[in-house]
């Protein structure tokens, strides 16, 4: 198979996996864009699908769960309470 160009958009599952073609699941998380580019062309390589593997990895959204840990407070304080730094 000759593959000149190939452009693929992949979105990531829990814990950093994505389901790249012709790979299949590589786990990204906690790598920087280098080192992701990096381990999806390993396998393109490796598996001989590309020689020469040019791998470029665009973040083009980042999606996060945000928890926010409220204290409970005694329901007679007076007043509100806030906890963190202090704008």
């Amino acid at each position: 198979m000759s593959l000149k160009r190939h452009t693929a958009r992949v979105t990531g599952r829990k814990a950093g996996r994505i389901t790249f073609p012709l790979v299949g699941k590589v786990e990204l998380a906690g790598l920087d864009k280098g080192e992701a580019e990096a381990r999806l062309a390993k396998p393109l390589r490796d598996g001989k699908f590309v020689m020469k593997p040019n791998v470029n990895v665009l973040v083009l959204q980042y999606r996060s769960q945000h928890v926010s840990v409220l204290p409970r407070l005694p329901s007679s304080s007076p007043g509100t309470r806030t906890c963190g730094p202090q704008a």
